[in-house]
């Protein structure tokens, strides 16, 4: 039976053949649903959708259950995942069904409903597909499973917008939305990191996710006017993002570091140098200084973390991180009403 099985009978987590085959099973499983839906939409319409979706979603749940108890926990929570994969077709097939989801006819919706509807009929999926990984973790201590939660905490603060903001004016403030969202997601992942008891690292998926919408805004916002105050302070946020991989010892932000080096480095080349005469010899010598950065980096990183914290067994921390942060949501939300009046 499987209660007959011994505690540790699952490979130990980490890049091996193991993890690697039920990420593929996973990733395969989803790909295969989303695939099935999209062809099957219209055939099944909402009601063949929410069974479908709720009949593979006990499914995956039962699994999860069952591989738990035999003691193969990853695998366990790969299928947890998938339940909460499952979530938000779920919650949008409930609410095609409620009639809630298209209230008014599409050739009317310019004309007659509400503009603001668009975007806050999605705000049930975003709280469903947080609520149903947060039910999930309770259930199961496995660090992905913070991601959909990190991803629907940002297209949720996207989605609330334009409950405050006229539509019409938000379609030029997405940037500055996702630099709110950005310094929101990035503060509660520290938050996280200081809290974090045990071997699960929830914090990376907010880390990552903050990140991304970090690019995403600021990629927005370099092809306005404000360009030359953009590269500059792209440049800055680099050498922030540096110091807080070393004082977190978060690679992740090395890469996006890199990527904002890049960025410093692209605007020098096609825009400060375009028209020089020695323009080729500019580029390549902003090639060599990213290749010898690089070295130098992978050389003076060990060191760099050691003399930033002699002691690895400390708490890895920012100081002044109580102001840092809320400054920064502050900084952001104040970009975000000095730009309404233009949008």
């Amino acid at each position: 039976s499987l209660d007959a099985l011994p505690a540790q009978v699952e490979e130990q987590k980490g890049l091996n053949a193991i993890s690697v085959a039920y990420w593929g099973g996973a990733i395969a499983v989803l790909f295969a649903f989303g695939w099935f839906l999209v062809d099957r939409w219209r055939v099944l319409g909402s009601g063949g959708v929410l069974v479908v979706t709720v009949v593979y979603a006990g499914l995956f749940a039962l699994a999860a259950r069952l591989l738990m108890r035999a003691g193969f926990h990853t695998a366990a929570a790969l299928a947890a995942l998938c339940v909460v994969g499952m979530t938000p077709i779920i919650a949008w097939a409930a609410l095609a069904l409620a009639g809630l989801w298209e209230l008014y006819e599409t050739g009317q919706r310019l004309a007659v409903a509400p503009p603001p509807w668009d975007t806050l009929r999605w705000l049930p999926i975003d709280l469903a597909t947080i609520l149903a990984a947060l039910v999930a973790l309770r259930r199961v201590r496995f660090a992905v499973l913070a991601l959909p939660v990190a991803i629907a905490l940002w297209a949720l603060l996207g989605h609330a917008s334009s409950a405050f903001i006229d539509p019409e004016s938000l379609v030029y403030m997405w940037d500055r939305v996702n630099l709110v969202a950005a310094t929101v997601l990035l503060g509660a992942a520290y938050a996280l990191d200081q809290r974090a008891r045990h071997a699960e690292d929830y914090a990376f998926c907010f880390y990552l996710v903050g990140l991304v919408a970090l690019t995403v805004a600021i990629g927005g916002i370099w092809n306005e006017a404000t360009k030359l105050l953009v590269a500059h302070a792209t440049l800055a946020l680099a050498i922030l993002l540096v110091v807080a991989a070393l004082r977190l010892r978060r690679r992740v932000f090395i890469a996006f570091a890199v990527l904002g080096f890049l960025s410093y480095l692209g605007y020098l080349a096609f825009d400060v140098f375009r028209k020089t005469v020695g323009f080729p010899i500019v580029l390549a010598t902003c090639g060599l200084v990213v290749i010898l950065v690089t070295v130098l980096a992978q050389q003076r990183y060990p060191e760099l973390v050691r003399r930033m914290d002699a002691d690895r067994l400390t708490q890895r921390t920012i100081p002044g991180a109580r102001v840092i942060f809320p400054s920064a949501v502050v900084v952001a939300l104040a970009l975000f009403a000095a730009h309404l009046p233009a949008a």
